[in-house]
């Protein structure tokens, strides 16, 4: 009885003791505050580790994001929830701003003409007409990164976006340890 009980333990050790250990790759941080959501909604960061993001433009002339493994980036997004007013059909919408960064960079200011350096992205989903959702370059603004150790600290303002926009102001502030 001793042997029966034995190699099921002995196998469950032994394959447990084999996987391979892997970092995540999107991480919800809870320990980010983003100061300049708006109050009718939810906001929340995700950082996708070694990936890299761009936008291929469709026959139609919209946009759809392709993102990449690249050892060396990182991708950011900000979503925007706001759920709609209660009782109120299709009112819900998402916003997400997506940047990318380089690893190795400690600290990034762009400004107006040099914002597409970033892959600053704007991305809104709702059920509303066509002009009013999509993908988009953010062209206009300002980006500005720092990270010191683990300690993060962004400002993004968005200008004239193509797309109706909730977000004009984001600032991460806090400690992303196990991301870099």
């Amino acid at each position: 009885m001793k042997k029966i009980l034995f190699l099921p333990i002995a196998c469950f050790l032994l394959i447990s003791s084999c996987a391979v250990k892997s970092q995540k790759s999107v991480q919800v941080l809870d320990n980010v505050y983003i100061t300049s959501c708006p109050l009718e909604g939810e906001c929340k960061l995700e950082i996708l580790n070694d990936k890299s993001i761009k936008l291929l433009k469709q026959e139609d002339g919209s946009y759809v994001k392709k993102i990449t493994t690249d050892f060396s980036k990182n991708v950011f997004v900000i979503t925007y929830t706001n759920p709609g007013k209660e009782g109120v059909m299709d009112m819900a919408f998402e916003e997400k701003v997506y940047f990318e960064v380089a690893k190795s960079r400690k600290e990034w200011s762009l400004k107006e003409s040099a914002m597409y350096r970033s892959q600053l992205i704007y991305e809104r989903n709702c059920r509303c007409p066509e002009d009013q959702r999509g993908l988009d370059y953010v062209l206009e603004g300002k980006f500005d990164y720092r990270r010191m150790r683990s300690l993060l600290d962004v400002d993004i303002k968005i200008k004239n976006p193509s797309l109706p926009l909730t977000m004009r102001r984001i600032t991460l502030k806090g400690d992303v340890l196990e991301t870099f």
